[in-house]
């Protein structure tokens, strides 16, 4: 029965915590050499997600310009893509002339009034298709502005 209690202070108390819940000093080198396999490993973790993340920022780049710049239902450039490229040509390119060509089918609204929206796209569709291959597609492109078609020569 040699049990006694002592008084304990708060000097005391700090003493054994830093006696007892201090980890030894590592220098870096020891560190890594150490842990090798574990830094190397989340090192090509990190690598593979920046690329990964790389590839879909590249991916969704694309897929935002095509829906910006093309008019996917009839696979033809839009009114945006070609005051685009339009101000590419005239800006850099002005040495040739430029011009622009507007197609309007007369009663179009009475066409789909009669055989549907359905029909009017598969009209334009069709029209588009046959300027989509009449078309030089280094110094002409075709585009789409809602429901006319517009073809520019530059």
């Amino acid at each position: 029965m040699g049990k006694k209690i002592s008084p304990i202070d708060s000097q005391m108390v700090n003493e054994y915590m830093l006696r007892e819940n201090t980890y030894p000093l590592v220098s870096l080198f020891d560190f890594v050499r150490n842990n090798s396999l574990g830094i190397i490993s989340i090192l090509c973790i990190v690598i593979v997600l920046v690329i990964f993340v790389a590839v879909h920022m590249k991916r969704d780049s694309r897929k935002i310009q095509k829906l910006m710049y093309k008019d996917t239902s009839m696979d033809i450039w839009n009114l945006n893509y070609l005051i685009f490229w339009g101000e590419y040509k005239l800006l850099l390119e002005h040495r040739e002339p430029y011009a622009v060509v507007y197609v309007n089918l007369e009663q179009f609204r009475r066409y789909n009034v009669i055989y549907g929206w359905n029909a009017g796209e598969q009209l334009l569709k069709g029209v588009a298709d046959i300027l989509k291959k009449n078309v030089n597609k280094k110094t002409e492109v075709c585009a789409r502005n809602q429901g006319n078609l517009l073809c520019s020569k530059g």
